[in-house]
């Protein structure tokens, strides 16, 4: 919107609805492709099957009509460059003020298919056709919205003035495309501090560089300043120094995010030991996504797992208690963007604290081991000192069906000692089906030292003794 020469703005029909926006219902966020105009459907982008609002200045100095034969709107404002008119989404209906939340942080794509039947300009800093899209953090200080300026021969942008160039002059252009060759399908991606404006479905941007703040933009008195609205987006002439026809077919906004994210967490696990862990991640981002998994804790890059570079990964087999993460990232515009998912635990079933209170509050220890394990899995023994486990404060959990406890033999007789002599009362090991112990013994409870609940159980090197 260049007012240089005179006070041309966007007529007031066009500026109110834009101001009902503003309060509660620009919080809501969705996310995926929101359509404003899809002329294929029939009528103007203002039709009640359509989602935007149109003004022009002066008011009723311009009638858009419908093209049904291409299915498109033709923005003539060709008549006299004092004209201008433009379209912006009805933000007075709630899908709209919930679909059109352009939060650069995450990344967007303003797309739009227009092609200029004509178009003249009084000046090298004008264009009879423009895009505006302003992110929903706009405000004074903030390079979070672009302007680009389309002729006949050349796509470019308008400069903010905050540093070297003067506030609505040409910046930088692209004279290789002809947007009056046809109807051509254009994508604006806004993510961080960057836009890039590209032909439909190709992969080499037609123009880039950095947004802008045009908030220094002084509106004529009682007009508000368009250039501080969030969520902001226009599609037509905002100027009285240019003018165009312009065909108008499609405009939607995708708000699916750009940057990467985590979709689905790495879940944590628990394996008997010397097992492995698989573990795998969904994350969403514009492609081409890049996966680098590590060990530790989720941000500490230290220890990166060696070839381990896509969504899923298999540890090695496991011995302890090991942490994983991944960090997902792109490259967009130059700029790389990552996300970093939580810490997977994977617990190993192994036996490493000679101490145990018989809660399962504390890794390493037999009771811990016991509420994790799941059928067919096996809980190992490496203590840190000695060879016995010592119930300290309460009995320990039942083992459940299909579990294994595997502790040691030699010559005949077993190597671990599990021992209940500071137990009041109270049973040892309480057995469910098919539970296989092997290379224990189970001494000084007050109770029984093996009760057996089920049936199908096996004993291999194994001594209960009061």
């Amino acid at each position: 919107m260049k007012l240089r020469l005179r006070p041309v703005i966007l007529a007031l029909p066009l500026v109110l609805p834009l101001l009902l926006l503003i309060p509660s219902s620009l919080s809501i966020q969705a996310f995926g492709s929101f359509m404003l105009y899809d002329g294929s459907a029939g009528g103007l982008p203002t039709a009640p099957n359509q989602n935007m609002v149109f003004g022009d200045n002066p008011p009723g100095s311009i009638t858009p009509s419908y093209d049904s034969v291409n299915k498109l709107t033709v923005l003539n404002t060709n008549s006299l460059n004092l004209y201008s008119a433009g379209f912006s989404p009805d933000y007075n209906k709630p899908s709209v003020a919930a679909g059109v939340v352009l939060d650069r942080t995450k990344g967007y794509v303003v797309k739009f298919t227009v092609q200029l039947q004509t178009e003249t300009h009084a000046g090298s800093d004008r264009a009879g056709f423009s895009v505006i899209a302003l992110g929903n953090d706009t405000a004074s200080g903030k390079k979070a919205g672009i302007e680009l300026g389309f002729w006949s021969n050349e796509i470019w942008a308008q400069h903010d003035g905050t540093s070297g160039p003067l506030l609505f002059t040409h910046g930088e252009g692209n004279t290789t495309v002809n947007p009056g060759s046809s109807l051509l399908a254009y994508e604006l991606e806004i993510v961080g501090s960057k836009y890039a404006l590209y032909l439909g479905g190709s992969s080499t941007p037609l123009l880039s560089g950095p947004l802008r703040d045009y908030t220094a933009f002084v509106p004529p008195m009682d007009f508000p300043n368009i250039y501080s609205i969030p969520n902001f987006i226009f599609l037509g002439d905002d100027t009285s120094q240019a003018k165009a026809i312009t065909n108008i077919a499609q405009v939607s906004i995708d708000t699916t995010a750009l940057v990467p994210g985590i979709n689905t967490q790495p879940a944590n696990q628990t394996i008997s030991s010397g097992q492995t862990a698989s573990l795998s991640v969904a994350a969403n981002g514009k492609a081409s996504l890049n996966y680098q998994w590590y060990r530790g804790n989720s941000g500490d890059i230290s220890s990166p797992v060696s070839g381990a570079t896509s969504s899923s990964f298999v540890s090695p087999s496991l011995t302890t208690n090991t942490n994983y993460w991944v960090r997902v990232s792109n490259n967009i515009n130059g700029v790389t963007y990552t996300a970093d998912s939580t810490t997977a635990t994977i617990t190993v079933l192994i036996v490493t604290n000679p101490f145990d209170n018989g809660l399962g509050d504390t890794f390493g220890t037999l009771s811990y081991a016991l509420l994790q394990v799941k059928s067919g899995q096996t809980i190992s023994f490496a203590l840190t000192s000695g060879n016995t486990v010592a119930v300290t404060g309460s009995k320990l959990p039942n083992i459940p069906p299909g579990v294994s406890l595997s502790g040691s033999c030699n010559a005949g007789k077993p190597t671990i000692t599990i021992d209940g002599t500071a137990l009041s009362s109270g049973d040892g090991l309480v057995l469910s089906d098919g539970v296989n112990l092997n290379g224990l013994k189970i001494t000084h409870f007050k109770g029984a030292q093996i009760k057996i609940n089920g049936k199908g159980n096996k004993f291999t090197c194994v001594v209960a003794q009061r």
